[in-house]
């Protein structure tokens, strides 16, 4: 072994000899000091009632310190360091307990409300007779029945947002609170094919308000929160209830058919956040306490949530309240045409042309489409470039486009072999249609 090498170690063990006493030696001081490892722990605000350097203490000091001493931190007893220890690891945890989704739900809670509503109906059960209208309480061949769903306050001026299956065909509302108040609500629009309505309450001076976000900027995975009222009836309690759930996907369209009625959802947002019947209507927010959807529907064979729910872009609503404001109505696309899919009957029984595509079974007079020449018997094989292999697919592209957009159809009118081409702009639903 050379000189090098030895002196190498040689250095190395008077380190460790040298850093082991010197780490026993502070030990030894501290274990005999009752001021060291326990001050270390005390915490910011018992130090800080400390006596100032220089305070005449009478026990606690080496004899030979003549009774005086620079007081740095007063003993600490093993008891005491244990309570402050506890405190100081409850607070910690407590602080924890106040995440983001209390933050946010804090925020909109109170802005979210119960919407009762009631509304007349024809019976036409077969088990109807005279009797029956005889002894009913109300207009003969009709019933009152009750439902509710939820909303949420978006301005000072008393606008709710909501779904139009909650109130489209109410005859009275009553919005009730979270605090309990009451108030009657009136629809002032409804867009029924994407499921929204807009309500109108007279404000208060102290009317809670959720703040609208932008759907446009919502992330796949980050968490949500849905608030509503699906236990309006059985529990008396006004306060809306909350569930946690992450954004499963964006920009799912659907349309969708119940009891005659085809609605369509463009471009929705999908939650694992659990939406039951009752908080329809209610606000889907994220973790900012911002307002991104409203709740809608689910997809569920039990009726219950299985974690698949959608709710409507906060964008697409925030338009049609912008569109009440300035026009008093909302503005809803259309073109005046009704399609249905292409099949065997419609080319046996009509002589429709034996292609894939949707038929033109009527045309609105004075309506877009009419002014762009299409009839019906039609058979349109293309929109835009677009195969029209569904009537879906058609639908689809409408709810994309806005007043004034134009788009290209090919087409064969009826019973002609030869394509033509016709562009079409798109008008506003005359009011009241």
């Amino acid at each position: 072994m050379n000189r090098r090498v030895k002196s190498w170690l040689i250095s190395i063990f008077a380190g460790v000899l040298v850093g082991g006493a010197g780490g026993f030696i502070v030990l030894q001081a501290l274990g005999a000091d009752p001021t060291g490892v326990k001050a270390a722990y005390r915490p910011h605000e018992a130090l800080e009632e400390r006596p100032a350097p220089g305070t005449e203490l009478s026990a606690g000091l080496p004899a030979d310190s003549g009774g005086t001493a620079s007081y740095l931190t007063p003993p600490l007893s093993t008891a005491d360091f244990q309570d402050e220890l506890r405190r100081a690891v409850n607070q910690a945890l407590g602080e924890g307990r106040r995440t983001a989704i209390v933050n946010a739900t804090e925020k909109v809670h109170d802005a979210v409300v119960t919407v009762f509503v009631t509304e007349r109906i024809s019976r036409r059960s077969i088990f109807n007779s005279l009797l029956d209208d005889f002894f009913s309480f109300g207009t003969p061949g009709s019933e009152t029945r009750q439902g509710l769903g939820s909303g949420v306050i978006v301005s000072k001026d008393g606008y709710i947002l909501t779904n139009d299956h909650v109130v489209g065909n109410a005859d009275n509302i009553t919005v009730r609170f979270a605090d309990g108040r009451e108030s009657t609500g009136v629809v002032i629009d409804t867009d029924p094919r994407r499921d929204l309505a807009i309500l109108k309450i007279d404000p208060a001076d102290d009317l809670p308000v959720a703040e609208m976000g932008d759907s446009s900027d919502i992330l796949i995975g980050e968490w949500v929160i849905a608030l509503g009222s699906p236990f309006g009836f059985m529990l008396q309690d006004p306060q809306p209830s909350v569930s946690v759930g992450v954004v499963s996907a964006i920009g799912r369209s659907f349309i969708t058919t119940s009891e005659g009625e085809t609605r369509y959802f463009p471009s929705t947002i999908q939650t694992d956040a659990a939406i039951n019947p009752g908080n329809s209507g209610g606000p889907l927010v994220n973790t900012l306490g911002e307002v991104v959807g409203i709740n809608s529907f689910i997809l569920s064979q039990s009726g219950g949530s299985v974690g698949i729910g959608f709710a409507i872009p906060i964008n697409q609503a925030k338009e049609a309240l912008d569109q009440v404001r300035s026009y008093g109505h909302i503005r809803r696309a259309w073109i005046g045409l009704q399609t249905d899919d292409n099949s065997w009957w419609y080319v046996r029984s009509y002589g429709v042309r034996n292609e894939r595509g949707i038929v033109i079974t009527d045309v609105e007079p004075e309506s877009p489409a009419a002014e762009a020449g299409l009839k019906g018997g039609a058979l349109i094989v293309a929109v835009d470039g677009s195969e029209m292999r569904r009537n879906q697919v058609l639908e689809t592209i409408l709810l994309k486009s806005e007043i004034g957009d134009t788009i290209t159809f090919e087409y064969y009118p009826y019973r002609a072999t030869r394509k033509r081409t016709t562009v079409l702009t798109i008008g506003e639903e005359p009011p009241g249609r």
